[in-house]
C-alpha cells in the first residue's frame, strides 16, 4: 500500500515537473526578438534600431515616416497589451477583452463620449500634414507586428488581439485627459457636505481660490445620502479600472545664471499610478533632419515629454477645473426644461460587444450640458431630474498629437508657444528650456470664463442657463513665466494665477509642500548641477508633516515627545518616528472627517486633492468645526483627539518607515494568483512620503501602506551637454515578462539611482546590446 502511494506521489510530481518544463519552454516563445532582420510593408528605405543596455530603441532612419512605422512595430513588441488596455478604457470596450464583469465600467466610460469625440477630431485632420502621416505609419507598424505575433496575455484570456487603428491613438489621449479630471471625484463629495452640513463645514475646507497660497446651489431635489452614494459609486468605478491615473508632477528649470555650466538645467518627474509595465516607453529617433529622444505613452507615436540637441520640455498637471456637473429639471421621460423651454433629450445609442456573450445596446440621454449620468450611476436612477456632465475636452477637437509633434520640432520659444496653444485639455503646465538660455513655464488649457457662474465645485444650475459656459479666455490670459529674474521656473501642481488680476482660475490644486520645497532648495543658489537636481528629486521632506509633528508633540510625553521634537520633516527609510507620525496623521484624519462623511465617502475624500489641501490648512490653523464628532453629545477638542491619536501610536509597534511603506508594481494579469508571481514586480520597501518631492503616494488603509503612485520617471536634462542627461523608469522598458528589460530598472529606481539617455550616434552604436534591421518589403 505504501509503495503504491509513493508511486502515485512520485508520478504526480513528475507530471507537475513536466508541465512546468512545458510551460517554461512555451513561455520562451514569447520572448521578444531584439535582433530581427525583416521587411516592413510600405517602408521607403532601410531602418536600423539599436537597443541600448536598458532596452531603449534608437531608431536610425532616412525619413520620419519610416521611423514612425518602425516605432509602431517595436513598441507593439514590448507594450501591445498595455496599448490595448489604454485604448479600451478610452473607448469603453473592456468587455470585449474581459467579459461581462467589465460591462458596468464600459457603460460609465462610454458616457464620457471619448469614443465619439475621437472620430470628430479625426475628421478634421489634414491628410497631408506630417503628424497625420506619422500617425498612420505608426498604426501600420503596430499592425505589421500583430500579423505574426500574439502576446501571451491573449492566450491566458482566451481571445485575439484586435488590430490598431487611428481612432485608438485618440482613445489613449482621451483616457489621459479623463484621468487628470479630479472634479468628477470631488464635486459629488462637496455637494454632499453642502447639502448635509452647510456652509460652516465648507468654510474650513480648502475649496475656493486662495490668494494666500503659494502661487478656486444647494439642491433640495437630491437627498444627501444619495449624493453620498453617488460620490462613492463614481470613485469605485474609477478605481476598479486598476489602470494608471495621472495624479500630479514636479518640474523645475534653472537658468544658466544659477548653474555651474552656464546653461539651463531641466528636471521633470510626472506622478502617475504605478503599474507593470510602467507608463512611459522611451524611444530615440534619428533622421538626417531630426534628432529627438522622447517619452511616449503606449499607443501614441509622438513623445509627450522629450528633448532634442537644442531644447527640452516636460509637463506637470495644471489641475484646473475642466469638468462640471449640471443639475437640470425633467419634464417627461423624453424632455427636460431649459431656459423656459421644453427640450427633447438627444439620444445616443451605444453597442457593447462582450466576450462570450451577445452584444448589448444602451441609450444615453444628453442635454445641452452633456450626457446624463443618472443613466450610468445606479444611485441616481430613481431621480427624474438629470445630472449632466460637462467637459471642456469634448468642446474642441483633440489637437494634442499635432501639439506633441510640434513640441519636438520647435526651433524657438515662439514656436513652442504656438504648439502649446493647441492644447485645450487636459490642462498642462508645460516646462521649456533651450540652449540659447531661455527657460519658461506655460499653462496649457482652454480656460472657460466662469465669472458669471456659481461656484463650479458644486452642482451648477442646468435649468435657467445662468451657469452656462458661453466664452473662453484667450491664451494670453493663461499663467506663464518666461525668463524670470529669479532665474528659475517650477511647477508642483500648486495654485496658479492668470496674468490678469481680476481673473481667477478655479481648480483642484495640490498643497504647497512641494512648491515651497523647490523654492527653498533653489533660491540663493548659483552653482547648480545634475548632482544637486538628483538630490532634489530624492528629497523626502514634507512640510505639513513637520507642522503636525510639532503640534502633536504638545500633547505627547516621554520617548515619543522627544522623537517628535527631533523630527526634521524628512521621511527616511530607517526612521521609526516617521512611521509614527504618518500613523498619527492617519488616525487624526479619521477622527476629524470620518464621523461626518461615513467610512466609504471618507475613503473617497482621502483620494482627492481637496483632502490634502484641507489637511495642510487644518494643521497650520489648528482649529476647525470638523474637530467635533457629530455622532456624540459632547464637543470634542483638539486635545481630546490628539490624546486618542497618541494612545493609538503607543498601542502599536513600529520598526521603521520603510517596512510600513511598500511598493509593488502590479500587472493587470498579475491580479490573479499565482500569476502575480510571474507578472508583478516587487515588493520593495521605500522611504519618502506623500507630497515630498520624491512623492511616494499611498492610501490610508491598513499598515503596511500600499504605495500606489509616484514619480513615473526621474528625468534630468543638462542643456550644456544633452548626452550627459539622465533618467530612470520604475521597472523597465518592456511589458513582456521574460524580456531582459521587463524589470531591470526597478532596483535602480528604488535605490535612487539613474541611468544615461544616450544621444550621440557613435556612443549608441558602441554601447548597443541588440540591433534590429528593417527593409522595404517590395
Amino acid at each position: 500500500m505504501k509503495k503504491s502511494i509513493t508511486r502515485i506521489f512520485l508520478g504526480l510530481i513528475t507530471v507537475v515537473v513536466v508541465l512546468l518544463i512545458i510551460g517554461f519552454v512555451w513561455s520562451l516563445s514569447f520572448k521578444p526578438d531584439y535582433d530581427e532582420n525583416r521587411p516592413l510593408t510600405d517602408l521607403q528605405d532601410s531602418v536600423e534600431v539599436f537597443y541600448d543596455q536598458y532596452g531603449v530603441p534608437h531608431i536610425l532612419a532616412s525619413n520620419e515616416t519610416d521611423a514612425y512605422r518602425a516605432l509602431g512595430y517595436i513598441q507593439a513588441k514590448d507594450r501591445f497589451f498595455q496599448m490595448d488596455l489604454f485604448r479600451r478604457i478610452g473607448s469603453g470596450t473592456l468587455s470585449e477583452l474581459f467579459g461581462k464583469d467589465m460591462l458596468k465600467n464600459d457603460k460609465f466610460l462610454r458616457a464620457l463620449q471619448i469614443k465619439n469625440h475621437a472620430q470628430k477630431s479625426i475628421n478634421q485632420l489634414n491628410e497631408n500634414s506630417p503628424w497625420t502621416k506619422g500617425m498612420k505609419a505608426y498604426v501600420d507598424g503596430v499592425n505589421e507586428y500583430l500579423k505574426e505575433n500574439k502576446p501571451i496575455e491573449y492566450y491566458l484570456l482566451g481571445t485575439e488581439p484586435k488590430p490598431f487603428a487611428l481612432d485608438d491613438i485618440y482613445y489613449v489621449t482621451g483616457y489621459m485627459s479623463y484621468s487628470f479630471a479630479m472634479a468628477i471625484r470631488t464635486e459629488p463629495t462637496l455637494q454632499f457636505i453642502k447639502t448635509e452640513y452647510g456652509s460652516e463645514y465648507l468654510s474650513d475646507l480648502a475649496i475656493d481660490f486662495d490668494t494666500s497660497a503659494t502661487t478656486i446651489p444647494s439642491s433640495p431635489t437630491y437627498k444627501g445620502k444619495d449624493i453620498q452614494a453617488m460620490a462613492i459609486s463614481i470613485n469605485e468605478q474609477i478605481n476598479s479600472l486598476n489602470m494608471p491615473d495621472l495624479i500630479g508632477s514636479n518640474s523645475w528649470i534653472a537658468s544658466g545664471t544659477k548653474t555651474k555650466s552656464g546653461y539651463p538645467l531641466f528636471a521633470n518627474d510626472p506622478h502617475i499610478s504605478f503599474s507593470q509595465p510602467a507608463i512611459w516607453y522611451e524611444a530615440h529617433i534619428i533622421t538626417p533632419e531630426f534628432n529627438f529622444y522622447g517619452s511616449h505613452l503606449p499607443g501614441v507615436p509622438f513623445g509627450i515629454i522629450g528633448h532634442t540637441e537644442h531644447h527640452s520640455w516636460g509637463f506637470t498637471m495644471f489641475e484646473n477645473d475642466d469638468m462640471d456637473l449640471y443639475l437640470g429639471k425633467s419634464v417627461s421621460d423624453k424632455s427636460y426644461q431649459y431656459r423656459n423651454e421644453e427640450i427633447e433629450y438627444e439620444i445616443i445609442n451605444e453597442e457593447f460587444k462582450i466576450k462570450d456573450e451577445e452584444p448589448v445596446n444602451k441609450n444615453y440621454r444628453k442635454t445641452v450640458h452633456g450626457v446624463v449620468i443618472n443613466d450610468v450611476v445606479d444611485e441616481l436612477r430613481k431621480y427624474e431630474d438629470p445630472v449632466s456632465l460637462w467637459w471642456v475636452y469634448l468642446k474642441f477637437d483633440d489637437q494634442l498629437m499635432e501639439a506633441c509633434y510640434k513640441f519636438s520640432h520647435s526651433k524657438s520659444v515662439n514656436e513652442i508657444e504656438d504648439a502649446i496653444k493647441l492644447v485645450h485639455a487636459p490642462g498642462l503646465n508645460v516646462m521649456y528650456a533651450d540652449t540659447t538660455g531661455n527657460i519658461a513655464w506655460y499653462a496649457a488649457a482652454k480656460l472657460p470664463d466662469r465669472s458669471k457662474q456659481s461656484n463650479s465645485k458644486f452642482f451648477l444650475d442646468g435649468v435657467t442657463g445662468k451657469d452656462d459656459i458661453t466664452e473662453y479666455y484667450p491664451f494670453s490670459v493663461n499663467p506663464k513665466s518666461l525668463n524670470p529674474e529669479t532665474g528659475f521656473v517650477y511647477s508642483a501642481n500648486n495654485q496658479s494665477e492668470s496674468l490678469v488680476d481680476s481673473i481667477k482660475i478655479p481648480g483642484y490644486y495640490l498643497p504647497d509642500d512641494r512648491a515651497n520645497r523647490i523654492i527653498e532648495m533653489i533660491e540663493g543658489k548659483d552653482d547648480l548641477d545634475i548632482g544637486y537636481f538628483q538630490k532634489m528629486q530624492l528629497d523626502n521632506y514634507n512640510e505639513t508633516s513637520l507642522y503636525f509633528s510639532q503640534w502633536m508633540s504638545e500633547y505627547a510625553i516621554g520617548t515619543l515627545k522627544k522623537g517628535l521634537e527631533d523630527f526634521n520633516g524628512n521621511f527616511n527609510r530607517d526612521s521609526d518616528v516617521s512611521a509614527k507620525i504618518q500613523f498619527g496623521i492617519e488616525k487624526f484624519s479619521e477622527e476629524v472627517f470620518k464621523d461626518e462623511l461615513g467610512e466609504e465617502l471618507y475613503n473617497t475624500f482621502l483620494q482627492t486633492h481637496l483632502y490634502k489641501r484641507t489637511l495642510e490648512k487644518l494643521v497650520k490653523e489648528k482649529n476647525s468645526v470638523w474637530i467635533d464628532n457629530v455622532s456624540t453629545e459632547n464637543k470634542e477638542s483638539v486635545e481630546h483627539i490628539m490624546k486618542k491619536v497618541i494612545k493609538a501610536i503607543n498601542s502599536n509597534d513600529f520598526s521603521n518607515w520603510a517596512s510600513d511603506h511598500i511598493l509593488t508594481h502590479e500587472h493587470p494579469v498579475g491580479s490573479q494568483k499565482p500569476l502575480n508571481i510571474i507578472f508583478n514586480v516587487g515588493p520593495f520597501e521605500v522611504g519618502s512620503t506623500n507630497e515630498a518631492l520624491n512623492n511616494y503616494l499611498f492610501k490610508y488603509q491598513n499598515r503596511p501602506y500600499k504605495v500606489h503612485a509616484g514619480p513615473s520617471m526621474r528625468k534630468i536634462v543638462d542643456l550644456s551637454d544633452v548626452n550627459s542627461s539622465l533618467n530612470v523608469l520604475p521597472t523597465g522598458q518592456s511589458g513582456v515578462f521574460n524580456s531582459e528589460w521587463y524589470d531591470d530598472q526597478s532596483e535602480l529606481y528604488v535605490q535612487g539611482n539613474w541611468r544615461p539617455m544616450l544621444f550621440k550616434k557613435d556612443e549608441i552604436k558602441k554601447n548597443s546590446k541588440s540591433k534590429s534591421e528593417f527593409y522595404p518589403a517590395n
